[in-house]
């Protein structure tokens, strides 16, 4: 778990998910282009189980957050759906790192 120094808010475009399985097999946890829809961060909370994502869709500049329930049995999931996404923000900031 992550703890930021200043929360996320919720984006204009906020999608609510009942589950970690609902979203994943949503086309938008399928088929988001991580080049398009850049994951830029996460925030998953223990406390009541919440994992809360927010992109910017860069073509647009639109912002877009989504939530559902995530509870730990799915944490190799959603660290395999993060790193994934991590590996395309490292490519938009590898020329200055």
């Amino acid at each position: 778990m992550v703890r930021h120094p200043l929360y996320c808010e919720e984006a204009p475009h906020h999608f609510k998910f009942p589950d970690w399985p609902e979203f994943r097999d949503d086309p938008m946890g399928q088929t988001a282009d991580p080049n398009l829809n850049l994951l830029f961060r996460w925030d998953w909370r223990p406390e009541d189980d919440r994992l809360f994502l927010y992109w910017v869709l860069q073509r647009k500049g639109v912002v877009v957050s989504a939530e559902m329930h995530c509870d730990r049995s799915f944490k190799d999931e959603v660290y395999a759906y993060l790193s994934e996404r991590l590996g395309t923000l490292h490519a938009v900031w590898a020329p200055l790192v």
